[in-house]
């Protein structure tokens, strides 16, 4: 009964969204797989249900059933190694050595542990090794995204970033490439990326749950972009925009991000008061989150342009 009640709900969604079983599972699966899903006969993998709820806009942990102890052991693996991922983000030094080797040593037992067809899973594991192995310059880093999106988009391009249906998972893997392109010199495309990116957003997930991390996300990198390109009025717009999202859907992790754009635009627009609170309040946040690497550069950041320090 209860893949019956999940097939039902795929359908619904689907036809909501008014899209075909082609569009929903290209890159997942084959149609006739997909339409088995919808009838209730046969049980989907976890991975491929993940990747088709997450298009759909709709939650996907609460509708798991039961799951295989492999299939448990990959998703552990998985998180383990976002976690990693995040930490490595944060820290400096010795530690972020070490978190980058144990999450290499469980990309590959991870690598070990999947089937051939699990291109998901295959995909997460590219974008990861994109971000902690190399040194990899950031052409290459391009060409790792890109081989991973196209796994499970395979007819993918940026004239037409509207008219494919996105997991949470693919749309980060837009958002690193849009800063691929940033770091190659090619600020307006990163720009271009993450605009299209947010109308996406606004027009498939905004009444889903998925909407505040995906739109912050997106939008912290489109702030930042846009700062460094000069537009800073429309840069604090984009960041009060993303701040008040991240507030009320709750995902903090992007807080700081969005309080130290405005701080240097104001800076930079020479609001030398408005942007001396504004450091200040993304010290403490980055502080509060033990983001040490952002924190010493928010410091330095005060230091060299204001004149000044945290008051403790």
């Amino acid at each position: 009964m209860q893949e019956v009640f999940l097939g039902e709900i795929i359908r619904q969604r689907r036809q909501e969204l008014h899209i075909t079983q082609e569009q929903l599972c290209e890159g997942i699966c084959e149609q006739p797989t997909i339409s088995r899903f919808e009838n209730g006969t046969q049980t989907p993998a976890r991975h491929r249900i993940k990747a088709i709820l997450q298009r759909l806009g709709l939650p996907d942990e609460r509708f798991y059933g039961i799951v295989s102890a492999h299939e448990e052991q990959i998703k552990n693996l998985q998180n383990e190694i976002h976690m990693d991922s995040i930490r490595l983000e944060r820290c400096v030094g010795e530690e972020r050595e070490k978190i980058r080797k144990r999450a290499s040593a469980r990309l590959a037992e991870l690598e070990q542990l999947i089937e051939r067809d699990d291109k998901p899973t295959q995909q997460f594991i590219i974008e990861i090794r994109s971000f902690i192995d190399g040194p990899f310059s950031p052409e290459k880093r391009l060409e790792m995204l890109m081989d991973a999106l196209r796994l499970t988009i395979p007819r993918f391009d940026f004239d037409h970033i509207n008219d494919f249906l996105y997991s949470t998972e693919e749309l980060g893997i837009i958002n690193r490439i849009a800063v691929m392109y940033s770091r190659m010199g090619q600020r307006s495309k990163a720009i271009e990326i993450n605009n299209l990116l947010l109308r996406y957003i606004e027009t498939k997930y905004k009444s889903m749950k998925e909407y505040g991390g995906n739109f912050c996300m997106v939008s912290s990198c489109l702030a930042i972009e846009l700062g460094s390109d000069g537009q800073y009025e429309k840069a604090i717009e984009v960041a009060e925009r993303g701040w008040r999202v991240c507030v009320e859907y709750g995902h903090y992790q992007y807080l700081g991000s969005f309080i130290a754009v405005m701080a240097e635009c104001e800076y930079r627009l020479e609001n030398w008061e408005k942007s001396a609170e504004l450091y200040i309040q993304a010290y403490y946040t980055y502080k509060s989150t033990t983001d040490d690497r952002n924190r010493a550069i928010i410091k330095r950041e005060m230091k060299e342009y204001l004149g000044i320090e945290p008051p403790y």
